[in-house]
């Protein structure tokens, strides 16, 4: 069963990695590699609605078809951690059992060589059946590093590169994604739980990346590009600008609260829509550096596998 499942496993990881290249035509690889990194530019008018991300529509369609067959690739390898786990589990636990020493080939062959009664026989043939499992979960608990080199091979013996510049997209598709998981969940905040099936998990989404840039050998590549540290030094001026304005409004409010109270009126020291933004801003650090740690968390995985 176990065998059958990571056969599969492996078939549909090489359909997903052949597919991810029709996405990456070179013209839309160069386009959208060129635009402004730091494209999170929130303003008041965005404080209730998606981001106006700066990528065409079609652009936009490519991004979520790339990001979602990324995410298939990383859920089915969490679905092999699952697997590996309960084989090494599985091992370890029969392991203190059966011992066999390596002059036995088989306990069924050696108890009928001895004229052992067909009770003893029988027993060893269940032996045997137990040893060979065990050899069988053994096997698999190495199948993640299997399926790293058959696809690494896989792409290597290409006549061309087919994902040479898959790491140029991962900026692009982590702000999309970002953005998506973002104001999905304001959904959620603004109407209840009734949409909550209406929101695509996408738990696997990083797994599935640094899956991909392992196979095609652009870790460094992706490190070198520093979009992590740019982009949140980006952010973090956006949040110092809305702060300065914040206490310019604050001061302002203050001047005139002398006038308000004579008037019975209360003075309201920050505007709502700034504040919206601030905390919007706020989420995007938070969600970025999540992002971040997640991705530095299935490198270290995949890794160690």
């Amino acid at each position: 069963m176990i065998s059958a499942a990571l056969n599969s496993v492996l078939n549909f990881v090489t359909q997903k990695i052949v597919v991810l290249p029709e996405f990456l035509q070179e013209n839309f690889v160069n386009s959208i590699s060129r635009k402004d990194l730091n494209v999170l530019k929130i303003s008041k008018e965005t404080t209730n609605v998606a981001m106006k991300l700066p990528f065409a529509n079609d652009e936009l369609r490519l991004l979520e078809q790339i990001r979602c067959t990324i995410t298939y690739i990383g859920n089915v390898l969490g679905l092999v951690r699952v697997l590996q786990a309960g084989c090494l589990r599985y091992a370890y636990s029969e392991s203190r059992f059966l011992r066999k020493p390596a002059s036995i080939i088989s306990y069924n062959e050696e108890f009928q060589k001895l004229g052992s009664i067909d009770g003893m026989v029988t027993a060893a043939k269940i032996m045997d059946t137990a040893v060979e499992i065990t050899h069988q979960a053994e096997a698999h608990v190495n199948f993640f590093s299997s399926l790293l080199t058959t696809v690494s091979k896989g792409l290597q013996s290409s006549e061309k590169m087919p994902l040479g510049d898959f790491y140029l997209i991962i900026p692009p598709l982590i702000i999309y994604s970002l953005d998506f998981k973002i104001n999905g969940k304001d959904k959620i905040m603004r109407r209840g739980l009734d949409i909550v099936n209406q929101i695509i998990m996408d738990d696997g989404f990083m797994m599935g990346v640094a899956f991909v840039l392992k196979v095609t050998e652009q870790e460094k590549a992706l490190d070198g590009l520093h979009w992590f540290g740019n982009m949140s030094e980006h952010l973090h001026q956006q949040l110092l600008s809305l702060e300065e304005s914040k206490d310019t409004e604050q001061h302002t409010g203050n001047s005139g609260l002398t006038q308000l109270k004579i008037w019975g009126k209360t003075g309201s020291p920050i505007s709502t829509e700034t504040k919206k933004v601030i905390d919007k801003i706020k989420n995007y650090q938070n969600e970025l550096e999540l992002v971040h740690c997640s991705l530095d968390i299935a490198q270290t995985i995949i890794i160690c596998n």
